[in-house]
């Protein structure tokens, strides 16, 4: 039985994980705001917002069974989220733009099937071309103004408090703020 439960674990399980969570969870953003220019050129903000667990909305039967068993033994990570593009959609030319790449600060979340997390994170936003800054307080202004998260997230998952490294794991995301 153990034997039947690690090799489904490592053969099904691990390599779809970053699915797994792009399926049961969910990140609300209630507010972004501009902390101002960062020491290393980069943009500095705050993105204020809940993640929501619900691993119900899982499709893979064992991948489901895994997060919900894993959440009520684990109960919290610590993660670091390496570089993602930052993407505006212009409603006026009605394509999405690269505004450029950002970096979250490691966080921690709840890893229980409906626990709610809230977030307060720190980002920095290097941006890619000339004008870009005028264009990100703009739409940070702009209440009706969205952003959007796009790419794969490669995430460092840790735990004992962000201590020891366990691992790695590819999301593929797709976050709207505002």
């Amino acid at each position: 039985m153990v034997f039947s439960l690690l090799t489904i674990f490592f053969v099904h399980v691990e390599p779809n994980l970053g699915v797994g969570v792009a399926e049961g969870t969910q990140f609300n953003a209630d507010n972004v705001r501009l902390l101002g220019l960062g020491d290393e050129g980069g943009i500095d903000l705050q993105v204020t917002g809940t993640n929501s667990n619900n691993f119900t909305n899982i499709d893979d039967f064992w991948i489901r069974q895994y997060f919900k068993k894993g959440g009520f033994v684990m109960r919290g990570l610590n993660l670091k989220i390496e570089e993602l593009d930052l993407i505006v959609y212009d409603a006026s030319k009605n394509e999405d733009l690269k505004l450029g790449k950002i970096m979250i600060q490691p966080f921690y979340v709840k890893i229980v099937d409906g626990a709610n997390t809230a977030l307060d994170l720190f980002v920095t936003l290097w941006p890619n071309a000339k004008g870009t800054r005028g264009l990100l307080r703009k739409i940070l202004l702009d209440s009706g103004a969205k952003l959007r998260l796009r790419g794969d997230a490669n995430v460092k998952v840790y735990v004992l408090n962000g201590f020891i490294p366990v691992s790695s794991i590819s999301i593929p995301l797709d976050v709207e703020i505002r």
